[in-house]
């Protein structure tokens, strides 16, 4: 998938790449209708909690651990303004799974 790897990518320290990655992930989520970018959502979280966290099994309890200070992506307004869009509706329109993992995202 498109998305996935485009996402991979969104913590990468050249910064030319990353500005690459924000116009990618805005053409493969806006070519999508709103419906379908919903779907995404999981997808989206797993590609932050990958890049972002350490998942600390202890016992019953989960524990994550930052493994950076922030996302490259995250760091430009644009990459924010792509990403929150997507976020705010599925919040918004979304079924009670994707609300769930978008409120995560935020």
């Amino acid at each position: 998938m498109y998305l996935e790897n485009v996402l991979a990518l969104m913590n990468d320290s050249d910064t030319a790449l990353v500005d690459k990655v924000i116009k990618g992930f805005s053409s493969i989520i806006n070519g999508l209708q709103k419906e379908n970018q919903f779907t995404m959502i999981p997808l989206i979280k797993d590609a932050i909690e990958s890049i972002g966290v350490t998942k600390i099994e202890m016992g019953e309890r989960t524990l994550y651990k930052k493994k950076v200070q922030t996302i490259k992506m995250l760091e430009k307004a644009e990459g924010v303004k792509n990403l929150s869009a997507v976020i705010q509706n599925s919040i918004t329109h979304g079924s009670i799974e994707i609300r769930i993992d978008s409120a995560i995202c935020f």
